[in-house]
């Protein structure tokens, strides 16, 4: 009889291999993308946003919740880019939320380039975001 480490092991997955995300998405996760997307545009369109005025925190922190919302629909819809991406820009939005000072313009502009970004990674068909590297 196998034990469990060996049962196990013949389902998981080696460091670094490509998985295929299912394509059982349903029609309301791409809807909730979209919607989240909106969300994050409105956030990153605020006028303290702009390059002469510097967010608060409360933007930034708005921005974050938001992000994350992005994240949290894009991962169930399988757009694993849109999720990776949005990953790599929470370890930015998380610092400039632990900053006590204002934050500066190039990194306002920077998370203006992510929507910009993200509404460009939602138009590409979702066979070029099936993939998703482990570990």
């Amino acid at each position: 009889m196998p034990d469990t480490q060996a049962l196990y092991a013949r389902h998981r997955h080696p460091a670094g291999a490509f998985l295929r995300l299912g394509s059982g998405v349903q029609p309301d996760a791409c809807l909730t993308v979209e919607a989240a997307l909106a969300s994050l545009v409105e956030i990153a369109s605020r006028p303290s946003f702009g390059s002469s005025v510097s967010p608060g925190q409360d933007d930034v922190l708005a921005y974050a919740l938001a992000l994350m919302h992005l994240r949290d629909s894009a991962h169930a819809a399988g757009r694993a880019r849109l999720t990776l991406a949005c990953d790599a820009l929470s370890v930015t939005v998380a610092r400039l939320l632990d900053r006590s000072t204002q934050v500066h313009c190039e990194q306002c502009e920077a998370l203006k380039h992510f929507v910009a970004h993200a509404q460009a990674m939602l138009r590409l068909p979702a066979e070029h975001t099936g993939l998703v590297r482990t570990h």
